[in-house]
């Protein structure tokens, strides 16, 4: 029989309450897998059915056996049936040393730690069992499959406790007599009628792996204390565990908390100069005002051939080079001249120059006004030079 033309069913390997499982094979990647067909009779539990193999295709674990497909299909004879591809594992069922028991209770501790790991990590994922029992337990060459997880821890939180007591009841119904004390002490806690008091399914892994020195795949809430779990050697040369390495997460506080006292610093050191700057008197250097020197052009007197300087303004330090008084000459007056009296243009002009030099004293004030009588001269060479 060909299901949705790829998987096709080689024989019946059991049946349960529920569903029955069949040994397939997968036409499109070419590998044995395992398919879990709802039985005829349970149709109306094909949603439950479905929701399970869906929350199955969440876990990825070496203690669980792993969901490849979910889908439903069209069988001759029993019309639309659900089914769920699978993981084969081939092994035994825990059911043949349920009966029998076993012969050893290290093999019973070993046993027990691998499905307390499988079921912490499923926990740990939000995912329970919740049927679990000797028939979902298969032991295989490379250790135990758990199959059949299938029951939202969102929707029933009570799930992880049950199923650490069905835990505790496989190993009781498997172990031998003259069992440690601590495992049988652990095995009355697993069942007490209080789930509260119950232990976790990682602290059942974590004991029975160390009873035994076996390594187990623990979840990732308990990926530091996985150097406990390996064996270690015994004698005087036995090296010492490496301590677990730091998380990346704890790498990125670091990292954080590095750059936040970087910007507190930098933050303080901007305020502590900007009132530096705003207080006058807190730190000398700051108080003084720029210094600048001015040093003014050499302009040349065109009457004397003397350079000017420009006096300084006002608050500004003084020139290093000493400059000498201005020197001022008496400005040689002419007597009048009755041909040819002074034109007014000339006195202008006179005026206009002894008002541009700075360094020529002005007339006298009793010098007397050129006569009226001579306005109608003629125009004379002047007679004083107005530089002096």
């Amino acid at each position: 029989m060909l299901l949705e033309g790829r998987y096709r069913l080689v024989r019946q390997l059991n049946a349960g309450a529920t569903a029955e499982v069949w040994s397939a094979h997968d036409e499109l990647l070419r590998r044995q897998v395992a398919v879990r067909l709802l039985r005829a009779d349970r149709a109306d539990a094909a949603s439950r059915f479905l929701d399970a193999g869906r929350l199955g295709a969440r876990l990825s674990h070496s203690n669980v056996a792993a969901v490849y497909d979910v889908g439903v299909t069209e069988l001759p004879g029993r019309g639309p049936t659900p089914y769920v591809v699978m993981e084969y594992a081939e092994g035994r069922p825990l059911t043949a040393d349920v009966r029998d028991g076993l012969q050893d209770w290290r093999e019973t501790a070993r046993v027990g730690a691998e499905m307390a790991a499988a079921l912490a990590y499923a926990h740990s994922q939000w995912v329970a069992h919740g049927t679990l029992g000797p028939a979902k337990v298969l032991r295989t060459d490379v250790g135990v499959k758990v199959i059949g997880f299938g029951t939202d821890v969102g929707v029933d939180l009570d799930a992880p406790t049950r199923d650490v007591r069905a835990l505790a009841t496989l190993l009781a119904a498997t172990a031998p007599s003259g069992i440690p004390v601590e495992l049988d002490e652990l095995m009355r806690r697993c069942r007490f009628p209080d789930p509260v008091q119950r232990p976790g399914s990682d602290e059942a892994a974590l004991i029975l792996a160390r009873l035994v020195q076996a390594h187990v795949e623990p979840p990732a809430p308990l990926a530091a204390t996985t150097r406990v779990l390996r064996p270690v050697p015994a004698g005087p040369q036995a090296v010492p565990p490496r301590p677990a390495p730091r998380c990346p997460r704890q790498r990125r506080n670091w990292a954080s908390r590095v750059l936040l006292v970087t910007a507190v610093a930098g933050a303080s050191l901007v305020t502590v100069v900007a009132l530096a700057q705003a207080a006058p008197g807190a730190i000398p250097w700051f108080d003084r005002a720029p210094q600048q020197a001015v040093v003014p052009p050499p302009t040349d007197d065109p009457g004397t051939g003397t350079p000017t300087r420009r006096p300084s303004p006002a608050g500004s330090p003084s020139p290093t080079r000493s400059t000498l008084p201005p020197v001022t000459t008496p400005p040689t007056t002419a007597p009048p001249t009755t041909s040819a009296p002074a034109s007014p243009s000339a006195s202008t002009s006179a005026s206009a120059s002894t008002s541009v030099s700075p360094f020529v004293e002005s007339a006298p004030a009793d010098t007397p006004p050129p006569s009226p009588s001579t306005a109608g001269a003629p125009l004379t060479e002047p007679s004083a030079s107005p530089s002096g």
